[in-house]
């Protein structure tokens, strides 16, 4: 039996930023699970530029008010972004990354299962640089590989 409310919580990808048509995976989501049963909604809580340390401190006031029957959750490409330059350091720490998932992962098993939605692939030529919000960014495909593969592997510790 599919889940009735679904939400969608993390930064551009959930929020179908680049989208305009199809509103992402979420946008296009929503519109096939809502049309499925009138009783069906799915909440995109999606904001661009979010960190794990921003999704962080959302979480559990907003996931937890939306009373969900499924969590998706993607973050990690603002956390591994670098701002004003490709030397620059990434956004967030991978340590820091880290603990900001375990939590996330740790509070959700507080409120509905979760999916971790991964952002690979991506086309590192429209990444590097990325110009966004009046500012430079630097998105690396290692970069974020490293970041995944830590959500990853916490996911999998936690039974996600």
């Amino acid at each position: 039996m599919l889940p009735q409310r679904i939400v969608a919580i993390g930064a551009s990808v959930v929020a179908g930023v680049m989208d305009p048509e199809g509103g992402g995976y979420v946008g296009r989501l929503k519109r096939w699970h809502e049309g499925l049963h009138f009783r069906n909604v799915l909440f995109d809580l999606g904001i661009g530029g979010d960190t794990s340390t921003r999704i962080l401190r959302r979480f559990l006031s907003e996931v937890g008010a939306r009373k969900p029957d499924l969590i998706l959750l993607g973050a990690g490409v603002n956390d591994a972004r670098r701002i004003g330059g490709p030397t620059a350091d990434p956004t967030t720490s991978l340590s820091q990354y880290a603990e900001n998932v375990a939590a996330l992962l740790q509070q959700s098993k507080q409120l509905a299962p979760l999916v971790w939605v991964s952002t690979l692939p991506f086309d590192e030529a429209r990444t590097t640089p990325l110009e966004y919000w009046n500012a430079q960014y630097y998105i690396f495909r290692e970069d974020v590989e490293q970041y995944v593969t830590t959500a990853e592997r916490l996911c999998r510790e936690t039974d996600i």
